[in-house]
C-alpha cells in the first residue's frame, strides 16, 4: 500500500512530459523490440478510486444541495443541519458494532427525514 502511494506522489511529481519522458528512454533502451507497433502495458496495479452511492451519501448530497440553492438564492434557512448530519455521520460510522447497531438505523432514519425523502 505504501508503495502505491509513492508512486502515485512520484507520478503526479513528474506529471505528464517526464511521464513521457520516461516511455521514450525505456524504447530507447530496449533497442529492436521498441520497433514493434503495439506496446503491451500492464495497468492492473493502479488503484481505483471508486465510491460507491450509497443511500446516505445521497441523502447527503440531496440535502448539500437544497442548501446551496438556498443560499444561491439568498433564502434563510432556520437550519442548515450542518452539526445534525456530522454527528449523525459518526453514529452510522461503526454499524457493524454489536453495540451500535440500533444508533446506525436511527441515524440513517433521520438523515432520510432530513433529506425529505
Amino acid at each position: 500500500m505504501v508503495a502505491l502511494l509513492i508512486l502515485k506522489h512520484f507520478r503526479n511529481r513528474i506529471g505528464t512530459e517526464g511521464i513521457e519522458l520516461i516511455l521514450k528512454e525505456s524504447i530507447r533502451i530496449n533497442g529492436k523490440d521498441a520497433k514493434e507497433d503495439k506496446a503491451s502495458i500492464d495497468t492492473t496495479v493502479q488503484e481505483k478510486n471508486i465510491s460507491y452511492p450509497t443511500d446516505n451519501k445521497l441523502h447527503r448530497k440531496i440535502i448539500k444541495k437544497c442548501v446551496a440553492i438556498a443560499e444561491k438564492e439568498g433564502i434563510v434557512l432556520r437550519q442548515s443541519y450542518s452539526r445534525t448530519l456530522k454527528k449523525l455521520g459518526v453514529d452510522q460510522r461503526f454499524r457493524t458494532h454489536p453495540k451500535n447497531g440500533k444508533k446506525a438505523k436511527r441515524a440513517d432514519r433521520k438523515v432520510k427525514t432530513i433529506a425529505g425523502e
